[in-house]
């Protein structure tokens, strides 16, 4: 059975991973929306788009922390 030190740093790793995919989207999305002719529409729905994404990896990154400190605290 796996340590708690070694599971929070395991968690601590699934974080992030999960927020670098979260960023690559971000940029991904920043780059195209920069370049790309589009209506005011469609503008709209790529910000909603990267909110959404931005959102999400903040609320990922706030659990983990919070997990993370929590295990700290118990050493």
């Amino acid at each position: 059975m796996p340590s708690i030190p070694k599971c929070a740093v395991q968690g601590a790793l699934e974080s992030f991973e999960r927020l670098m995919a979260h960023f690559t989207k971000l940029t991904a999305i920043a780059r195209f929306a920069l370049h790309a002719e589009m209506r005011d529409e469609d503008r709209r729905y790529v910000l909603q788009a990267m909110h959404e994404l931005s959102e999400q990896g903040e609320e990922d990154l706030q659990r983990r922390h919070e997990a993370l400190r929590l295990t700290a605290s118990r050493y």
